[in-house]
């Protein structure tokens, strides 16, 4: 799309396009004319009498020049070829007068004629090369000026062409990376209304700085002044935007880029106003709430954000509700420490209480004043079960001190023999689930866990407590990075690739936490064997059924069937020997069911329905050939029922139900119109039983009888 900016704000419509490249071609035919009234007074010129003033000239030094050159014997003579003046332009006036047309038409005299006769005779050569000059000047004179017009005219459509292609080719857009100081400045503006779409504050300050120096006198100024305005609006929005989420200094700070000038001044003017009584405001409440919260006084925090009377803004409401998060924050960390503290007075010596309570006091929020005390008592009881590690360790009690030393926070400083009761108790610690695979995470921290217990000196207390778990640690890197081996083996799908995984895998020893692990990775890389194995024997088989015939379908089950059972792509190899199979039977199957549509056309529909039975169950077509014989069926069906039907509603009409009835009773269950005719004779039979009840009252109740018929028809009751 073509940008505004460089037409000054104006689109580039076609008669725009046209009107200029009409003014262009005025303006080379207005500069050509001085140039076309000089074209006639050329053409005189190239004429043989003009042409012969250039001639080299046949002079003799032996004669003067008025003897005349008839002397049976003369002197040799030599052409000389005077050397020509500078050449210049006569003025059109003087070639006007030396050329004159009386001149230029005359016959020449008999002297002329002699004297080129005996140049003739004398000089062939030098008549030759005259002659060739003559035919050149008369061929000058009659294609001169015909050139002369056609270079005109060439280098006007050129010209005009040039222009319009100028005109209608579409100005490429400015690399805005690349733009400097002398840059245009409908660039700049371009570039920066592309850094604007993106709504950061930082361009939209650019951009306006940017339209701010332009007077009305600049030729962008209509088009910038709507920018400088919708810009400054947009970075007010962002300013208020900044205000609801409690960045009041945010706010001011972009309000108060708006310059002076913007007509949008004066509303972020107030704006930053408000925002500071808002800030001042807000710092005192906060402060207020702030000490009531670090003291734990709840009431008088409670107090202190109880709403105004005197309506609030959005920014003082949504304050408010921050600073009672803050303390539902406070109340919630309160009530957790008070019962970590519970949990521990309970029990002051246990150990798992004490971890636990280790445990849960990292879980205070960090954002609360009483995270310092949850920090405090932590400590508190940290000590406490390094403590009891260090006696039952001196006690001898080597398992329950590993024990105490699971439930150490692992950046707490210990002495050394706690640290090594912490790293036995590590390497202790169950290994993942058996098949669940194992992460670096895991497989790196039991890497440092070995490397910590062998540096468990033997003069340790633990040194022989700790020589089973690092035989159960190193045992297990092994088998980690075994499998980590095999895996990236693994990763390129070829047999011999994939044999080899599984041949690293199979090394894992039965008994072994990853034991689990390697069996399931080696039943993956066996599936995957079988399926490179087996994949160019199922791609044989799609490409011979590819031309879709009964003889290549077969051919493709044939050899599709050779992937044994068992195999990867065996269900795979089944899906498509079922989808060609069905194939088959289409094409097997379908002559037939043309068949009996068109003997269905003809109005054969017993011969089609028995043609289309010819397909047996479990075909491919039967389910389409049973709905077309159902549709045939009851069309059959409803030929032969329709007449017994409509002879019972003419009996029906008549008054005489019961054979009505007894008539549409002929259409026996499962008929096209059994349900039709089954309906009739509900309501034949409702008007019978009427029918039968008003005669057995009329002939209780003669006078009944008469009311009735003396009742107005619409009074009546109805018996349907």
């Amino acid at each position: 799309p073509q940008h505004s900016l460089y037409n000054n704000g104006k689109s580039r419509h076609p008669w725009m396009i046209g009107s200029r490249f009409a003014a262009v071609q005025l303006v080379l035919v207005w500069r050509s004319l001085p140039f076309l009234h000089v074209l006639p007074g050329l053409a005189e010129a190239m004429t043989p009498r003009a042409i012969a003033k250039f001639r080299p000239q046949v002079t003799s030094p032996a004669s003067p020049p008025d003897q005349p050159l008839t002397n049976p014997s003369p002197p040799r003579t030599t052409v000389v070829d005077p050397v020509p003046p500078a050449i210049t332009t006569p003025p059109e006036t003087a070639i006007a007068a030396e050329l004159q047309p009386e001149e230029l038409l005359a016959e020449p005299d008999a002297s002329d004629l002699e004297a080129a006769a005996a140049v003739t005779e004398t000089h062939p050569q030098q008549t030759f090369w005259q002659h060739c000059r003559q035919q050149m000047g008369r061929g000058a004179k009659v294609i001169g000026a015909p050139l002369i017009w056609l270079g005109v005219a060439a280098f006007c459509g050129g010209t005009g062409y040039a222009a319009f292609q100028w005109l209608s080719t579409i100005p490429p857009f400015p690399e805005c990376d690349r733009l400097w100081f002398f840059s245009l400045e409908s660039d700049k503006l371009f570039c920066a209304e592309q850094a604007v779409r993106s709504g950061d504050p930082t361009a939209l300050q650019a951009g306006i700085k940017l339209t701010g120096q332009w007077g009305h006198n600049h030729y962008l100024y209509p088009k910038a002044a709507r920018l400088y305005q919708e810009w400054s609006k947009q970075l007010l929005e962002q300013a208020k935007q900044k205000a609801l989420n409690d960045d009041l200094a945010g706010a001011i700070a972009l309000a108060g880029a708006i310059p002076p000038t913007n007509p949008v001044y004066r509303d972020a003017k107030n704006a930053i106003l408000e925002w500071e009584k808002l800030s001042d405001r807000d710092q005192l409440l906060t402060n207020q709430v702030e000490a009531a919260l670090k003291v734990q006084d709840w009431k008088r925090a409670e107090a202190e954000l109880q709403p105004p009377a005197t309506t609030m803004s959005a920014y003082q409401q949504q304050q408010l509700n921050r600073l009672r998060a803050r303390l539902l924050t406070e109340r919630m960390a309160f009530n957790q420490l008070q019962q970590i503290q519970a949990l521990v007075k309970a029990q002051p010596g246990n150990v798992e209480t004490l971890g636990r309570a280790i445990q849960l006091a990292t879980h205070v929020n960090p954002a609360s004043y009483l995270r310092e005390a949850a920090q405090r008592d932590r400590q508190q009881w940290t000590e406490a079960l390094m403590a009891i590690a260090r006696t039952r360790l001196n006690s001898g009690d080597f398992p329950g001190a590993i024990a105490v030393a699971r439930w150490l926070p692992a950046e707490v400083p210990v002495t050394t023999e706690v640290q090594d009761l912490v790293w036995v108790s590590r390497a202790q610690q169950a290994p993942p689930p058996s098949g669940q695979i194992v992460t670096a995470p895991h497989w790196w921290q039991q890497l440092t866990t070995l490397a910590a217990l062998h540096q468990i000196q033997p003069a340790s207390p633990v040194y022989d407590f700790a020589q089973a778990p690092r035989s159960q640690v190193e045992q297990q890197v092994q088998d980690i990075t075994q499998l980590s081996l095999a895996q990236l083996v693994a990763q390129l799908p070829y047999v011999p690739t994939l044999q080899a995984a599984i041949g690293m895998a199979q090394g894992i020893p039965l008994g072994r936490p990853h034991r689990v692990e390697a069996q399931t990775l080696i039943a993956e890389w066996q599936q995957d064997v079988q399926r490179v194995e087996d994949f160019p024997i199922l791609l044989h088989a799609r490409q011979l059924a590819a031309p879709g015939k009964i003889k290549n379908l077969q051919a493709a089950i044939a050899f599709a069937s050779q992937i044994p059972l068992g195999r990867a792509l065996r269900p795979t190899a089944q899906a498509a020997i079922f989808d060609w199979r069905q194939h088959i039977q289409t094409i097997e199957d379908q002559p037939t069911l043309t068949q009996a549509r068109q003997l269905a056309k003809q109005n054969q529909l017993p011969e089609a329905i028995q043609t289309a039975s010819q397909i047996a169950p479990g075909r491919a077509l039967y389910e389409e050939a049973q709905i077309a014989i159902r549709t045939w069926t009851e069309t059959l069906q409803t030929a032969a029922d329709r007449p017994l039907l409509e002879e019972a509603k003419t009996l029906a009409t008549q008054g005489n139900l019961g054979a009505a009835i007894d008539v549409a009773y002929q259409i026996a269950p499962g008929r096209a119109l059994y349900d039709e005719a089954q309906a009739a004779i509900a309501q034949w039979q409702t008007q019978a039983a009427a029918t039968r009840r008003r005669r057995t009252r009329d002939a209780i109740d003669p006078a009944a009888g008469q009311r009735d018929q003396a009742q107005p028809m619409g009074d009546r009751p109805s018996w349907r």
